[in-house]
């Protein structure tokens, strides 16, 4: 992973306070990745040549598909619901009321 990337996304998600603990999780999945991956994917092989390859295709399309549904729900938050910010925080001059 991408030091200035899981950074910047670490701050994101968990803040400044908790971004150690997270930070620690992360290296952890990565070690733990490196020690099981390959001897998964030499299981797979070893059943069919080809079945480590659509493991990390179906793996690939499943987190793409994961990242498109949660982007606009984390990363563009207004959108959900159909309100912008200007109709949710009463700013928009359509929809004030005229005060005579």
């Amino acid at each position: 992973i991408n030091t200035t990337i899981s950074t910047v996304a670490s701050r994101i998600i968990v803040g400044t306070d908790d971004m150690g603990a997270f930070m620690g999780l992360l290296d952890t999945a990565e070690k733990l990745a490196g020690v099981f991956g390959p001897t998964l994917g030499g299981l797979l092989y070893a059943m069919n040549p080809w079945a480590p390859v659509f493991c990390v295709l179906g793996i690939y399309v499943g987190l793409a598909g994961l990242v498109l549904w949660l982007s606009p729900r984390v990363l563009v938050p207004c959108l959900v619901g159909g309100k912008n910010n200007a109709e949710s925080n009463g700013d928009n001059k359509m929809n004030q009321k005229k005060v005579d």
